[in-house]
């Protein structure tokens, strides 16, 4: 465990030595006046969802009042040493607790995570966060702490069941059917063509896979082959969190006739992609999935 003194008489300490239960009363804390609530969520939702993100608690920093003992922000990191031939880092979540703000304690975490990702054992790369769109405050935060903004990201969510809007039959055509594979019957590396553009940290493949029993994928094969592999329109459908996670449709009409048939077993879905996948979109937009809000991501190289 590494700690440091900072300003507003905190200090700061790697986490592998907190209850995980500690870290989310923190961030319940630090979150209670987001755009998004999470108060109603359990600490287990949280670490599960952190270990597929592949966090690493003894690369993740809290900052804790000295008189109190009490963490009062985290700066929570997920390592990937080889993500495209680099060792790069994900902050999966940031935050501070309201009486603790406005004295640049996000920044100067940052700054002590810089000086810790650099080092042995992790020699990193590049740092990698998201924020939303509409979140003022913490972009400029992170601008300072220099970040940039590299792509914009889409959230979607809503029902796909059948509504008056497609009312057609909800069967699969003539040449294709649906082939589901669960888990570790999933071809992930052979998974093709890729999406267009690179999938957000958290819905890649390699993360996913880390929890194959909630891990489907769903896809169009042709009625006559029979290779168990999956077709060339496929999504992989994260069952916990009703997340679509990763796809690729080959035209939107193929893409309309997967979703039809997800929407069986799964009506209500959400999504996150780059604004880059028009197709995937067009998609979305056919089952009036509502853009819910839109998240910038960011990064910097780790010597700036």
């Amino acid at each position: 465990m590494i700690s440091v003194e900072s300003k507003k008489n905190c200090v700061f300490k790697t986490l592998e030595n907190n209850s995980a239960d500690s870290i989310v009363v923190c961030l319940k804390k630090a979150f209670i006046d987001y755009f998004v609530s999470f108060q109603a969520l359990e600490t287990q939702y949280f670490e599960n969802r952190w270990r597929v993100g592949m966090i690493d608690y003894k690369a993740s920093i809290g900052s804790f009042d000295v008189e109190t003992n009490e963490l009062v922000g985290i700066v929570l990191w997920c390592i990937d040493s080889n993500k495209n031939g680099q060792r790069v880092a994900f902050n999966i979540a940031t935050g501070v607790q309201p009486e603790y703000r406005r004295g640049g304690l996000t920044n100067r975490m940052i700054d002590f995570s810089v000086k810790l990702l650099k080092a042995e054992p992790y020699r990193l790369d590049k740092l990698i966060l998201e924020v939303i769109t509409m979140n003022d405050r913490a972009i400029k935060c992170y601008e300072k702490s220099g970040f940039k903004i590299d792509r914009t990201l889409m959230v979607f969510a809503g029902s796909i069941a059948s509504s008056e809007q497609h009312q057609e039959d909800q069967v699969v055509s003539n040449r294709n059917k649906v082939l589901v594979l669960k888990g570790k019957d999933i071809p992930i590396d052979r998974l093709s063509p890729k999406p267009i553009c690179e999938t957000p940290w958290e819905y890649q493949p390699k993360c996913l896979i880390t929890d194959p029993d909630n891990l489907e994928c769903w896809s169009l094969v042709d009625d006559d082959r029979d290779s168990g592999e999956p077709g060339r329109t496929y999504l992989l459908m994260y069952k916990t969190r009703n997340l679509i996670g990763y796809a690729h449709f080959e035209s939107v009409e193929k893409g309309i006739e997967l979703m039809k048939q997800l929407s069986l077993q799964f009506p209500n879905i959400m999504a996150l992609l780059p604004d880059e996948e028009e197709t995937i979109i067009s998609v979305y937009k056919h089952f009036n999935l509502n853009n819910k809000l839109n998240e910038y991501e960011m990064s910097r190289p780790i010597d700036v």
